[in-house]
């Protein structure tokens, strides 16, 4: 069919009086209907009409549109042009009709037009549905009913297609497909007419048709025909010597196969030319025709076929659609092409078997069968085809083009399946495809082969577990892998759920019933042995990699060994280009060959929009192979080390994205080969996104710190792990902090190296302390701060004391704290060390806050904040707004205070740092409990505790329950309080958490006072206080002296509780915070008379 519209049908278009319109295009362009003619005037509303009626009832794009109109250069306002010639050709066609109107026929939609169109309304349909009758016809058997409809089919035309129509680039494809069809209905008419002995009326036909059409073979030997029937054999010879010279003196080929044969029929006085008077189906009709018998060379179906329902009914839907007719009763235009791709091994071949077996009733005139193994020459593969369709060896034309010409002429008006398998690309199948649409052709290739236009794409995957273990139960024995369901589980993961894999396995199993499936597992587990085990007789796992190995280029190869060095099993293309030393655009081009090839896997998109890819396990062990029988020791570690230094580098880059101004160690030198010089413009990219390319390579840093440290590259091991762990802290990924930084610690001691091992030493501390285990933190810092000291590392051992100042505060010894926080502070300002300077002021001002000194720690919380911001740390400023808000919110600057989180959690957000927008949550929390808004504050404790038990924080999922069941105290919900609160106690006990246990006894207490509980609340208020006076945490101990002073009161002690609240009252004096103003109230609101009774 000339047309992509294959779903067009009786039905098309709208309704009414439009209905009454027809269209014609064999001829010069015409519109009628029973009033007389609409055709438009101007050329090019003709143009765009007779593109919308070639393209009927599917969409004809603006650009194509414009394309056919004005070529590469449409005017300005082009679009505007096209609109207004869409709605003259609307009101000639539709008049009345606004664009929307249901049965308008000219309808827009976002991607352009359509003009829909009845089948019956154009003289195209008319003229395709009478030549299909005509085709069915004669393949019947009834040469009548086939020359009756091919004589209307071709009465249809009035003139040579689209004659008074200005034909652009887009039409003038769809002009040449009509003269094309009419030529070939010519062609059919007259076959038809051979066979019903009318030769001799035809010759003189015939011999206009040459003059007119002179390189058309088919015609020439048609008129050979005729005469020879007519006993006319000399002329029938001279027209073949006619016809010969045109074709060399024009085009210097030789008349194709079929002409020759003929004239070799008549040079021999071959008597299945039968020169009399001919009978319908006569020898001289097998000959023209030449229909050979049905073909059936399809190997044996498999047998144990397993799964693949989805593949293929997928492959069986697209070879119905593409043979089945469409509304006119010709099939669509080219012949379908369905391409089955997939790995080596993956079972394409089984499936293409089994639905070319499963549609042989479609194509009833045979089945055409060749294995082309990757390499089979097309030439090689047309001659068996042409033998297999009844052509004599020695009439088989010797080039490529004249085969195909012959094999397409040959399996013109024939149903025929053709599938070739084990393609290698698309120039071996070219020369193979059909020319008829009545034909398909089914593809195997390891290749996806994107450049066959038009081919259906099914694309096989591994097995499913259930359909592997499937499999291993045919072959091998149900009862058998029942037995050991595990085993057998396991072998289908060795066998990376390959077919060709698992049929090996199960083939060994069947071969040897003395091996349980447990045994066939333990083989296959050694990766060194497994390629080996999977083999049995001509299934050869290994064999199968090799073909796709051994048809790519050296680069390829190179690259498919060397990637086995990646240190995850998903790597970006980057990896590739230093693992063999390209540059990054090279190393792309090269993986997507691998890709193309089916050695590499498309694992996906990563966090920062990388393409990432992966092996099969298989594979992986297959390229490890290669890589050790075709790399030396010394390309293969240079390799290693080029990527794990890239690793290492981009970790750096980023890192100071997230840190600037940290301390870094130096870079040891390298040997030459062992750093990718490709590593500066990768670096640019990671830092623009620092967060997002360490969430993307977080597997791969901890693979490179190990992979480094097994190769005994250990400078490499203590740098990558040291640039990694600001981001694990960063995502609370303590057990990779944890990994690396104990890796890093042994690398440094078995290099000797003090200054590593002591920084190594330095990271542990601080992974001890975001786990607040202060009394571990404090420890292995204080061992940092001696070994600097003893190294001569004054600034180093400056930052390790302005660390453990923090972790001091946990310990109870706060004096002490700030103490070794303006020792740091001192030396940092000293050596001029900004960052540091910023941590040694920070350390001091949250001393100075635990110690209630508010004004203090605000000015060196200030200083901190702006040096941080100096050096552009988003992350640290983020964590001084809420150090400094939580100063604000004591010191009753509320309003302030949650303008400081709430600017906070913006830069927190932006970071995407989790653990501390639960800080900041909880703290805003607290300040919107503060202003009286307890809704709000509820839905920030919420929030806060599901991101802590997301991240498995349990310390701070204690704080926060404790704040959400102090909530609940307030608004009166005393049971569920009373249940958060003995939560948070139970967290705090856990972790002998020297401030949380106080700090909910207190709020237990409270729970008590309110539940008129008066001798526990005492009790539980009393310990609190007892546990916060050993703290040094004042601003808490007056608080626990006012709850204490109210239970008491509470009770019947007034006495006591007077004295409890002058006790708070001096100290909120001393700290100048507003809690002063409510123990004022309490104690002017209270008097007693002689027996001691408040009143």
């Amino acid at each position: 069919m000339l047309r992509s519209d294959s779903g067009r049908d009786e039905n098309s278009g709208g309704a009414g009086a439009t209905d009454l319109l027809r269209f014609g295009v064999l001829g010069p362009l015409e519109v009628i209907d029973e009033g007389g003619a609409r055709t438009p005037t101007a050329p090019r509303l003709r143009t765009l009409l007779a593109l919308m009626l070639m393209r009927a009832n599917t969409v004809v794009s603006h650009s194509e549109l414009a394309e056919e109109l004005w070529g590469a250069d449409p005017p300005d306002r082009w679009t505007n042009t096209i609109q207004v010639f869409v709605r003259r050709i609307r009101r000639l066609l539709c008049p009345g009709l606004g664009p929307s109107h249901p049965d308008q026929r000219l309808r827009t939609s976002p991607a352009g037009y359509t003009l829909c169109v009845a089948a019956e309304q154009l003289d195209l349909s008319r003229f395709e549905r009478l030549a299909a009758s005509g085709r069915r016809a004669a393949r019947d058997g009834d040469p009548e009913g086939a020359g009756e409809s091919l004589r209307a089919a071709l009465a249809v035309w009035r003139g040579p297609a689209l004659a008074d129509v200005p034909v652009g680039s887009v039409l003038q494809p769809w002009a040449v497909a009509l003269e094309e069809a009419r030529l070939a209905a010519l062609e059919e008419g007259v076959e038809v007419e051979l066979r019903m002995a009318r030769h001799r009326e035809l010759v003189a036909e015939l011999r206009a048709l040459t003059e007119q059409h002179p390189l058309r073979e088919a015609f020439w030997r048609q008129l050979m025909v005729a005469l020879c029937r007519s006993e006319r054999r000399a002329e029938a010879l001279d027209a073949y010597q006619r016809l010969r010279n045109t074709l060399t003196s024009e085009l210097g080929v030789e008349p194709g196969a079929e002409v020759r044969q003929v004239q070799h029929a008549i040079l021999a006085g071959d008597p299945t030319l039968n020169l009399g008077q001919s009978a319908p189906g006569g020898p001289l009709d097998q000959l023209a025709v030449s229909e050979p018998a049905p073909m059936a060379q399809l190997p044996a179906d498999i047998g144990d076929f397993i799964g693949r329902e989805a593949p293929l009914a997928e492959v069986r839907a697209a070879l119905r659609a593409g043979h089945s007719p469409t509304g006119n009763g010709e099939a669509a235009g080219a012949p379908l092409v369905v391409v089955i791709s997939g790995r080596g091994g993956v079972g394409k071949s089984a499936l293409a078997m089994r639905a070319a077996h499963a549609c042989r009733a479609t194509f009833p005139d045979g089945q055409l069968y060749a294995n082309l193994q990757g390499s089979a020459r097309p030439a090689d593969v047309l001659a068996r085809f042409l033998r297999a369709l009844g052509c004599d060896g020695a009439a088989i034309p010797d080039s490529l083009e004249e085969r195909a010409d012959s094999f397409r002429s040959r399996l013109a008006d024939r149903r025929v399946l053709v599938v070739l398998d084990d393609v290698a690309d698309e120039s071996q199948v070219r020369p193979l495809l059909p020319g008829d649409a009545g034909c398909a052709v089914m593809v195997t290739s390891r290749r996806r082969l994107a450049g066959l236009e038009g081919a259906a794409a099914v694309d096989l995957p591994l097995f499913a577990p259930d359909d592997a273990i499937e499999l291993l139960a045919r072959l091998a024995g149900g009862s058998r892998l029942a037995a050991d369901r595990d085993a057998a589980e396991r072998i289908t993961e060795l066998c990376g759920l390959l077919p060709l894999a698992l049929r090996v396995a199960g083939a060994k199993l069947s071969a040897r019933p003395h091996w349980s499936a447990a045994d066939l597992a333990y083989r296959l587990a050694d990766e060194h042995s497994r390629l080996g085990e999977l083999w049995a007789g001509d299934l050869d796992v290994r064999a199968s990699f090799t073909l796709s190995y051994q048809a790519c280029g050296p680069a390829e190869r190179r690259a498919f060994r060397l990637l086995t060095v990646a240190p995850s099993p998903d790597f970006p293309a980057w990896v590739a280009a230093a693992a063999c030393d390209m540059d990054a655009a090279a190393a792309d081009a090269v993986v997507e060959r691998l890709v193309d090839a089916r050695l590499l896997d498309v694992a996906g998109r990563d966090e920062i929009g990388q393409l990432r890819y992966q092996f099969h396990d298989l594979l992986r062990v297959f390229a490890a192979e290669r890589r050790e029988a075709e790399e030396s020791d010394s390309d293969h570690r240079a390799a290693v080390g080029r990527v794990l230094s890239a690793y290492r580098d981009l970790a750096r880059a980023a890192d100071e994205e997230l840190r600037p101004g940290r301390i870094a160690m130096a870079v040891a030198d390298q040997p030459a080969g062992h750093r990718w010089a490709g590593i500066g413009d990768l670096a640019g990219s990671v830092a623009r996104d620092p967060v997002g390319w360490f969430g993307a390579e977080r597997a791969s840093l901890i693979g490179a710190v190990a992979q480094a440290h097994a190769a005994g590259m250990w400078p490499l091991v203590w740098t990558t792990a040291q640039a990694a762990v600001g981001f694990f802290d960063l995502r609370s990924y303590w057990d990779d902090w944890r990994q690396v930084t104990d890796l890093a610690l042994d690398a440094a001691r078995r290099a000797g190296d003090e200054y590593a091992a002591t920084l190594s030493r330095y990271d542990l501390g601080l992974l001890h302390a975001d786990r607040d285990r202060a009394a571990d933190a404090a420890g292995c810092l204080a061992e940092c701060i001696e070994a600097f000291e003893r190294l001569g590392r004054t600034r180093e051992a400056a930052l390790a004391r302005s660390d453990v100042a923090i972790e001091l505060l946990d310990e109870r010894r706060a004096g002490e704290a700030l103490e070794q926080a303006h020792r740091a502070l001192e030396v940092l300002v000293e050596c001029g060390d900004l960052r540091g300077e910023a941590l040694a002021s920070r350390a001091v001002g949250n001393t100075l806050r635990h110690l209630g000194r508010l004004s203090d720690a605000m000015r060196y919380l200030d200083r901190s904040l702006d040096l941080f911001r100096a050096l552009g740390d988003r992350r640290w400023e983020a964590y001084l707004l809420l150090v400094r808000a939580g100063v604000r919110e004591l010191r009753g600057e509320v309003d302030r205070a949650g303008e400081e989180v709430a600017e906070c959690l913006t830069i927190l957000r932006a970071l995407d740092d989790r653990r501390w927008e639960g800080f900041a949550l909880r703290s805003l929390g607290d300040i919107r409990r503060r202003q009286g808004s307890l809704g709000d504050a509820a839905a920030c404790y919420r929030r806060a505790l599901a991101i802590m038990r997301r991240l498995g924080d349990r310390r701070s999922e204690g704080y926060l329950a404790h704040s959400l069941g102090d909530l609940f105290r307030v608004e009166g919900r005393l049971t569920e309080a009373q249940t958060l609160l003995e939560h948070s106690l139970e967290i705090f006990v856990e972790f002998d958490d020297p401030r949380g246990r106080p700090l909910a006894l207190l709020a237990l207490g409270a729970v008590a006072r309110a539940d008129r509980r008066h001798a526990e609340a005492v009790d539980l208020t009393r310990r609190s206080l007892d546990l916060l006076r050993k703290l040094s945490m004042p601003l808490w101990e007056a608080r626990a002296l006012t709850d204490l002073g109210e239970a008491l009161a509470a009770a019947g002690g007034a006495r006591a509780a007077r004295r409890r609240w002058r006790e708070a009252l001096a100290i909120f004096r001393e700290i100048g915070v507003p809690d002063a103003e409510r123990v004022e109230t309490l104690l002017s609101a209270t008097s007693h008379d002689a027996t001691g009774v408040l009143r």
